[in-house]
């Protein structure tokens, strides 16, 4: 079943775009104050943060940009998170 709420498409994507900018500007505040209150290390146990990390330059890639690859400084498995490609 269809909602009719909307007078047109613009008036639906004007209103979920607007939704969806107050969410991430929730997310960001959330992350904000955990970055600001949180040790660290709780960060990394929620999935968070990843802590001792080094950038090693891989070259260039398309376009000529960098590629840095982050590995632990000490080695060893990441931790599960919720980070993702764009964080």
């Amino acid at each position: 079943m269809a909602d009719k709420s909307f007078s047109s498409y613009r008036d639906y994507k004007n209103k979920y775009t607007r939704l969806v900018g107050l969410e991430r500007e929730e997310e960001m505040r959330r992350h904000l104050d955990e970055i600001k209150n949180l040790h660290p290390k709780e960060r990394e146990s929620r999935g968070r943060a990843i802590l001792n990390m080094k950038g090693r330059n891989q070259g260039k890639g398309l376009g000529g940009r960098y590629i840095i690859k982050f590995v632990r400084v000490k080695g060893g498995q990441l931790p599960d998170t919720e980070i993702s490609i764009g964080d």
